[in-house]
Formats: C-alpha cells, structure tokens, sequence
C-alpha cells in the first residue's frame, strides 16, 4: 500500500479534489486556507504524490461543503467485493492501531461540538440503514478526537471520551455490517493487561469489529 510521501500513489482522492475545486472557483491556496491544510500538503495530493489521509478527505470535504464519499468514489455496498471490503476496513484499523498516539496531520482538531455534530449526522444516517457515509467519515474522527485528548485539559477529557466512544460504536456497525467480527481496541500496558486509550477507561465504547 503506498505510504503518504510515495513518490507515486493513488491519485484518485486527489483528482477528485482538484475537480470540485476548480468547479468552486478556488485555488488551491484558497482551498488550503478553508481547510486549514497546509498548501504544501494538499498540491503534493492534487498531484498525486501524496495519499490523501482520512484526516485531510475530510477536512478538505468540509471546506468544499460536499460528502466525503464524492472524494472517496466508495460505491455501493451492493457492489462491493471482498479486496473493495478490505479497503474499506483498512482506514478504521490504521485509526484505531495506535490509540496512544496522535497523528502527524496537520490539521488542527475542531471543537468538540463540532465533531459531536458530524458523530450525530452519521448516527442518523446508520439509523437509516446508511453505511457508506460512516466507514468514509469515522477515521478521520476517531483521529481527530485522539489528537484532541492528546491536547486536552482534564476538564475536557471526559467529553471527548464520550464522544470517542460514539465514534467507535458507529465504526463497530460499519464493520459488523461489512462482516467483520473483533475486539474493542485495548492495548496491553507494561504490566501485561490490557488497557484502554488515554487517561481514563472507555467503559462504554462496545466492541469494535476490526480484526487485526
């Protein structure tokens, strides 16, 4: 799989981009600016020479005012195959891999209200037996919610592991939906057991169908 500074990778998120882009009228300087990306970042991915993260598709997705699937290009559940369901999986296990540790993305997380907002969008959407929005958009929150409480105040950490919990209960139908069976992520502490992300347990975070 190419890995984000692959002199050559999928372009295909990066056209999509362009094209929208152009449509708006927006140079890349503009869009850049709208999506709090770096310029650099988001010319090396309209060019292809870079893969776009799940953290900057949804990021530039906001700024474009469009679904993240119109960059992703996911088809219908219908229609998919099994290497196409791998795909799919792969950006929720990258989010979930290392719930230590924040990500490198540039983008700065937003305020909490505003990713319970989108978390209360794609819950509507699983309601109405929608998927395809969910496994787009929850990697990019599962992310962005893990860089907040890197960040956070110990007043704000309850918040954002509540709506972290959220997030991953909606992964978890993504994956059940696609027939992934899978533990919650845990991750083994120096003693040996088996622990939760951050500074506190996420008793209520269900189990996340993604198998490692």
């Amino acid at each position: 799989m190419p890995g984000p500074h692959d002199e050559h990778t999928d372009d295909s998120v990066g056209r999509r981009i362009t094209s929208i882009r152009k449509q708006r009228g927006w140079t890349q300087r503009a869009l850049a600016q709208r999506a709090f990306v770096s310029y650099s970042t988001l010319t090396k991915i309209e060019s292809g020479h870079m893969a776009a993260s799940p953290a900057v598709t949804s990021a530039c997705a906001r700024a474009l005012r469009v679904p993240v699937t119109d960059l992703t290009g996911q088809p219908y559940m219908e229609e998919l195959r099994q290497d196409q369901l791998e795909e799919l999986v792969q950006p929720l296990r990258h989010a979930i891999a290392n719930p230590f540790l924040p990500t490198r993305d540039d983008v700065p997380p937003r305020p909490l209200e505003a990713i319970r907002t989108d978390i209360r969008t794609l819950e509507e959407s699983r309601l109405r037996g929608e998927y395809m929005g969910i496994g787009a958009s929850v990697p990019a929150l599962i992310e962005e919610l893990i860089n907040a409480a890197h960040a956070a105040s110990t007043a704000e950490v309850e918040g954002l592991h509540s709506a972290l919990a959220m997030a991953y209960r909606l992964a978890n139908s993504f994956a059940h939906k696609l027939g992934f069976p899978g533990p919650c992520p845990a991750r083994a502490g120096p003693d040996g057991n088996r622990r939760r992300p951050f500074r506190r347990p996420l008793s209520s975070c269900g189990h996340l169908s993604l198998p490692g």
